[in-house]
């Protein structure tokens, strides 16, 4: 076998719609096109992915099903010519430039080219349709085309639109386990990513794992057993030892999954870290980071795992890199910091990152405010820029949702784009926005945030208040004007929560269910105004209405549950339970199923 060698690194963002429309000719007329769908002779599975997609949609909007013809190199009538044609060879589509996700979409002659990397055909083909019907997918239940269109002018395009972030996966359960709607929103399922033994996580005791190697190799740990100690108590032998057991045990793991670009080796899910005099040592050489004994470990690891691609494993070298967590103990990066100069530089190059990367998180930060601002947030910020000093690329993980309580929002929405330029200005090749990753359906805006950190992901200079306006006009209808009022009611509110404590270290732990952030009346407002939304939008827009719904009538019984009598508090009850099974809502929170609350309530 030979697997294909990978590119890693950021990407240049670039966003440029040049859209004419033509004086002459047409893509429609009457009802009736003369365009066939041009495949290559040979087409990959993404490219027919991405023909369904227009045949779909392009049928949606007009009635008609375009025929498909292989490209037998002589085609010289009206197409749509997805990836590698004849009718597309004069259209440049740089790989480097465009990585696997950017497209280029250019008229030539009479036809539509779409050309672009693994992924980047498919999505050319949205932003073609998005220019001819104006296409555009807000959920898995919404999706906006013009239909009963009869007549569609020919446009020049010339359209180049590659992302921000090289990777972008979803941070939504909705999104992640919809394959349509992960593909429509233009992200990529984070295990076909990185992934490693048992899984991307807090992974390295499945790679070497104590009960097997604790008894004859107790130096591979740490005292306390919670961590692996990654200088082996300053042993050379057993350090050796190590590095050639992980090693092997990576090898094994590229063996059984050879197409992986990023290889997980992450310490465990705790703020300890191995203490011995040789981790202290390290630690105090690197200006107190912890990381320092984790980066030159994977170094050798790495380099142990290059000898084998040299050698007998050259058939599955695809420029794989090692990935380790920036979390926790390990967030800090091994560099030194000019206070006064604001300014970081190496303290040796040992630890410089060979074939390893960063992948940068933090649960210890204020995520109601932008990641660069606030004190809670400075020493975060600060090492996510210091890591940049060390690797050329980073993988971004950060947080937009309350993992306490599901079903109250949390006031991200304020945050999260200037998160998302400040982790751009620092490499990130990859943004994952962790949010209500484990539950069915989501209530309290989660839906809107889903949409909107997409976009985001994709140009961090989208404009927000366009596309939630878009939104809400797509997702309820008559009903739309209404729900706005209790969205941009629900912000001046957020604003207060985070002036009255909803904010700090840890902000996305915080209990919300606390009489200071919600007013009563106010509640029973947002749940009159929404309820006559329904009346208003009726049926095609019920589940939306009734999503966000059972958060306002959930926060009204539960924040709330003294101020009514026993009777009247079980009505009140009993619709929220009503509107969070019809929304198929299945967690309370990132622990704990729906049932929780139900058992609380009595039913």
């Amino acid at each position: 076998m030979k697997t294909q060698k990978q590119t890693f690194g950021a990407i240049a963002g670039k966003h440029v719609f040049r859209v004419q429309t033509r004086a002459t000719g047409a893509t429609v007329a009457g009802g009736k096109t003369d365009f066939v769908l041009l495949l290559p002779a040979s087409a990959d599975a993404e490219t027919v992915i991405a023909a369904d997609e227009l045949t779909t949609f392009f049928r949606e909007a007009t009635g008609i099903t375009l025929p498909r013809v292989p490209d037998d190199g002589k085609f010289d009538g009206k197409c749509f010519a997805l990836g590698e044609t004849s009718v597309g060879r004069s259209v440049r589509a740089d790989a480097a430039t465009l990585g696997e996700s950017g497209c280029v979409v250019a008229t030539v002659g009479d036809s539509y080219v779409i050309k672009g990397g693994r992924y980047g055909v498919l999505y050319g083909v949205y932003d073609l349709l998005g220019v001819l019907f104006r296409y555009e997918t807000f959920s898995a239940r919404t999706i906006r085309i013009e239909r009963n269109v009869t007549d569609v002018p020919m446009y020049d395009l010339r359209i180049t639109d590659v992302p921000d972030f090289r990777f972008r996966s979803p941070g939504h359960a909705y999104v992640k386990y919809n394959d349509v709607l992960c593909r429509r929103f233009r992200m990529i399922d984070l295990e076909t990513l990185i992934d490693g033994e048992d899984g991307p996580y807090h992974n390295n005791f499945n790679y070497v794992p104590p009960a097997k190697f604790a008894a004859a190799h107790p130096k591979w740990y740490s005292d306390d057993g919670s961590q692996m100690c990654y200088t082996a108590h300053g042993d050379a032998a057993e350090c050796e030892a190590l590095v050639q057991e992980a090693s092997r045990a990576i090898i094994r793991f590229i063996k059984a999954h050879p197409d992986v670009p990023y290889i997980a080796f992450n310490h465990q899910d705790n703020f300890e870290w191995c203490t011995c005099p040789a981790c202290s040592a390290l630690k105090n050489k690197y200006d107190g980071a912890n990381s320092a004994s984790a980066a030159l470990f994977l170094n050798r690891v790495r380099g142990e795992v290059q000898k084998w691609f040299n050698g007998e494993g050259k058939a599955y070298d695809c420029g794989q890199k090692l990935v380790f967590f920036a979390y926790h103990g390990t967030n800090k990066p091994p560099v030194k910091y000019d206070e006064k100069k604001d300014a970081f530089s190496l303290i040796d190059g040992e630890v410089a990152l060979q074939g390893v990367i960063p992948w940068f998180a933090e649960t210890n930060a204020d995520y109601t405010v932008p990641l660069n601002r606030g004190e809670v947030n400075r020493p975060v910020a600060l090492a996510l820029r210091g890591w940049r000093h060390l690797s050329n690329e980073i993988l971004f993980w950060t947080y937009g949702t309350n993992f306490e309580n599901y079903l109250a929002p949390y006031p991200s929405f304020f945050a999260s784009r200037e998160t998302y330029r400040f982790a751009k200005a620092q490499g990130a090749g990859l943004i994952f926005d962790e949010c209500q990753i484990n539950t069915a359906a989501s209530t309290g805006w989660e839906e809107l945030k889903g949409y909107l950190y997409a976009k985001l992901a994709w140009n961090t200079e989208a404009d927000v208040e366009t596309l939630t306006r878009e939104f809400f006009e797509a997702s309820y209808g008559a009903g739309a004007p209404r729900m706005r009022k209790v969205f941009d009611a629900y912000l001046r509110r957020a604003k207060r929560q985070i002036a009255d404590g909803f904010c700090g270290w840890r902000s996305e732990f915080i209990d919300p269910i606390q009489t200071k952030f919600w007013d009563k009346d106010e509640l029973i407002d947002w749940e009159r105004e929404m309820t006559a939304a329904l009346d208003e939008a009726g049926e095609i827009a019920r589940r939306n209405i009734v999503l966000e719904r059972a958060s306002v009538r959930y926060l009204l019984c539960e924040v709330f549950a003294d101020a009514f009598d026993a009777e009247t508090l079980g009505r009140l009850r009993q619709n929220a339970a009503d509107d969070l099974k019809e929304s198929g809502i299945d967690r309370f929170n990132e622990k704990k199923t729906i049932d929780v609350l139900y058992q609380k309530w009595g039913m």
